[in-house]
């Protein structure tokens, strides 16, 4: 039973209006978004068509009787019975092409059929004249139709009017003698038909005019309330979310207390959802029983027009806890009528935990000035007092009541006025004072002494000053007894200064002697230091120097004997083999250039090696530098490249050339030194300024910065332990300065060490 009436309501609804479908029919749900003037003429022809359709069944079933009844067929005729029984189908046909849309086919093709179907009844009838002709009834009823079908144009109606009149004149010439009709009836038929059909036409067209005006202008109308109802739903929408978007509860109700409309804060506040305030939720229902009828006077002087400030009240959520809340509400008015209420609700849940904490650090503030063993008081920038504490009321003999609300002029309490001048002044400079003894007569005419402290702080919404005094007064007496004895040992201590006086002088001239040879000790003392440091070196160069002479004496004896050697193989080959002279003659100067060079790095030895105290030597810097690499030159050869950019001219300096040569050593020594692998050490001397520069840049790994401000100091070294004394650039430092030249380390890790010497050029 349950399925047949499923059944029967979705019948139902395919030919019913339905109100979700605009009032259309379940069949025409394609027409939903069509304009109003479209949607009623496609109901009418849906309806039209589906009445023609039943109409067209009785009719082929009223013809088939008549026909059978009357003499002349004696029997369905089918000519006549052909096209009732096509219209029916094509009618049938009409609502469905109607139901996918096409709304002026099945119109014209309804009204067309119609027509042709008429017209053949009529040629095909055998009936006398009168049974032929009443079918013609049937086109004017299909031509009343043609002013609610045609959408756009009228040229329709007279088109269609027209066709009829040649129907009927047609008819008329035709078969008026199978009509048996006379020439007076026949022209008394056209005219009444032609005048009818003509008279159809008029009136057709000016339906359609005056419908179309109407229906234009309804659609027009239609069209601006739509847009006016698209711009509302638009602006709704767009304070809706906005609504949404505030930070508080937003809500309308009308005044039965029931809601009509909570934001998004207001569902997430309360714990309700939408589906609550659909079933019906109330406003009381939000609030705590106690408080109830509070909200209802709100409510009433709100309704009677009265102004309403925020109020607070205590919130109940949908679990039933509860919070503080303000809530502002205004009367919803319209057409001078009230109709509700709205209003925000703001959870002040948060305002309210600072105003208790705020209360809690006033009573803890309070209670802590309170019972402070020191007088405590707060005051206005004007000097009037807002507060004071138990301690100044026992210092001063003046109860609270006495002094709020009054300055300190106004009780009775005397300060001196210069004290109050510079308070003012040190408060208006820093905004606080320390420690200012101050003395007053208190209401008892006693003195109290005190030490006054002040600052200026923000109380709240104003400025203030905040003071606290120490009273000192015990403390000044017991000052007092102190002075008096204080003058008596002044008079015991004034004899016995007297008598340590002269005991005194005896020990500040022993003091002075002994000052005086301690200072010589001193510069004793760093004598000997020099001196040390300077033996120490003299003792190693001079060994260094006696084993280079050695070394170069023992190795100059095998040079001579190999130069003699050479020379004499030489002269043999060039007088017994003559023709092999030329072929050992590179051999013979390969081997000349060795002893050559093993001459020149003697030589450099024995200058190295040299020991001399005198400080006024001419000394070539170009030869001090070529000696000083001839030494080093077994740790450069294959390893690092020695770039010499000399000045042009030759450069002298004075001083000793032993100790330059050790200094140039020194520096040379720690350049190789600082190259692990493979480098380059580039050497430059020019003349500026009456000085020589010499600059010898190395690519080794280079001093950090803390190393670099202590490599002149003696013993100190980076170098791992056994590998350095710390001593050599020490001595180096000593020897240019002697020389009265500077030197100077440029250098960076990783980025190599730049020293450059200056020494004053001899004229």
């Amino acid at each position: 039973m349950a399925l047949i009436l499923s059944y029967l309501r979705n019948v139902l609804g395919f030919f019913l209006p339905n109100r979700s479908n605009n009032g259309l029919p379940g069949a025409l749900s394609c027409y939903r978004q069509s304009d109003y003037v479209i949607q009623e003429k496609a109901k009418f022809v849906f309806y039209l068509s589906i009445i023609l359709v039943f109409t067209m069944a009785a009719l082929v079933l009223s013809t088939i009787y008549v026909q059978i009844l009357i003499p002349v067929y004696g029997r369905p005729y089918l000519p006549v019975l052909a096209p009732q029984i096509v219209a029916f189908f094509v009618f049938l046909c009409c609502s469905v092409i109607l139901s996918k849309g096409y709304y002026v086919a099945a119109s014209y093709l309804m009204i067309i059929s119609g027509l042709v179907a008429v017209w053949l009844v009529v040629v095909f009838d055998k009936s006398d004249a009168p049974g032929r002709l009443d079918t013609i009834f049937f086109a004017f009823a299909v031509l009343s139709m043609m002013p609610l079908i045609s959408r756009r144009h009228s040229y329709g109606i007279f088109v269609f009017s027209l066709a009829n009149i040649l129907m009927v004149i047609a008819l008329s010439v035709l078969f008026k003698d199978e009509m048996g009709l006379s020439t007076s009836s026949i022209l008394s038929f056209l005219l009444d038909s032609v005048v009818s059909f003509v008279f159809l036409g008029l009136v057709g067209y000016n339906i359609f005019r005056i419908n179309k005006r109407a229906l234009d202008r309804a659609d027009e109308d239609i069209r601006a309330r739509r847009e006016v109802e698209i711009a509302l739903a638009r602006s709704e929408k767009r304070y809706r979310e906005l609504a949404d978007l505030l930070p508080q509860s937003v809500f309308e109700a009308d005044l039965s207390g029931r809601f009509l409309y909570v934001n998004k804060t207001g569902f997430a506040l309360f714990g309700y959802t939408e589906e609550d305030l659909l079933q019906g939720a109330f406003m009381l229902d939000m609030i705590v029983p106690e408080e109830r009828p509070a909200v209802i006077e709100g409510i009433r002087l709100v309704v009677a027009g009265k102004p309403s400030p925020g109020r607070d009240y205590t919130a109940l959520r949908k679990d039933g806890s509860t919070f503080p809340v303000q809530i502002f509400t205004s009367a919803i008015v319209e057409d001078g009528k009230v109709m509700g209420v709205r209003g925000t609700v703001i959870d002040i849940t948060q305002r309210k935990e600072y105003e208790n904490a705020l209360k809690r650090s006033e009573e803890l503030f309070r209670t802590a000035i309170e019972f402070m063993p020191n007088a405590v008081t707060i005051t206005d920038m004007d000097g009037k007092f807002l507060l004071v504490n138990q301690t100044f009321t026992q210092e001063t003999g003046l109860e609270p009541h006495e002094v709020i609300g009054r300055t300190i002029d106004e009780v009775d309490i005397s300060i001196d006025s210069e004290f109050k001048s510079t308070l003012q002044h040190r408060l208006s400079e820093s905004g606080m004072v320390k420690n200012m003894e101050l003395r007053f007569r208190n209401r008892l005419q006693q003195d109290v002494f005190l030490y006054y402290s002040s600052r200026v702080v923000q109380l709240l919404d104003r400025v203030a000053v905040l003071t606290s005094t120490v009273n000192v007064t015990e403390r000044k007496r017991i000052e007092l007894e102190l002075e008096k004895y204080r003058d008596h040992l002044e008079m015991l201590v004034k004899e016995r200064t007297e008598e340590l006086a002269t005991a005194n002088e005896e020990l500040i001239s022993i003091n002075e002697e002994l000052h005086s040879q301690r200072e010589e000790l001193e510069r004793t003392l760093e004598e000997l230091r020099k001196t040390q440091k300077q033996l120490v070196q003299t003792e190693k160069m001079a060994s260094l120097g006696v084993m280079a002479s050695g070394v170069a004496h023992e190795i100059n004896n095998p040079l001579n004997y190999i130069a003699g050697g050479v020379y004499a193989i030489d002269d043999y080959i060039k007088t017994n083999v003559g023709d092999h002279s030329k072929n050992l003659e590179p051999f013979i100067d390969a081997i000349n250039t060795g002893v050559q060079r093993a001459a020149e790095i003697i030589r450099g030895l024995n200058r190295f090696g040299r020991q001399s105290n005198n400080a006024d030597e001419r000394c070539d810097v170009h030869a001090v530098i070529n000696n000083c690499l001839s030494v080093l030159n077994i740790q450069l050869m294959n390893r690092i490249a020695v770039e010499k950019r000399y000045a042009v001219e030759d450069i002298f300096v004075r001083g000793n050339e032993g100790k330059l040569h050790q200094a140039i050593f020194n520096i040379l020594s720690n350049s190789i030194q600082a190259i692990d692998g493979d480098g380059a050490i580039a050497i430059e001397t020019m003349i500026v300024d009456g000085f020589v520069e010499i600059r010898i840049a190395d690519s080794g790994c280079g001093i950090n910065a803390d190393s670099l401000s202590q490599i002149f100091d003696p013993f100190y070294t980076t170098k791992d332990p056994g590998k350095g004394t710390g001593l050599g650039l020490t001595i180096t430092y000593d020897i240019i300065k002697e020389m009265l030249g500077t030197i100077e380390f440029d250098s960076k890790v990783g980025h190599g060490t730049t020293v450059t010497v200056r020494l004053p050029v001899m004229g």
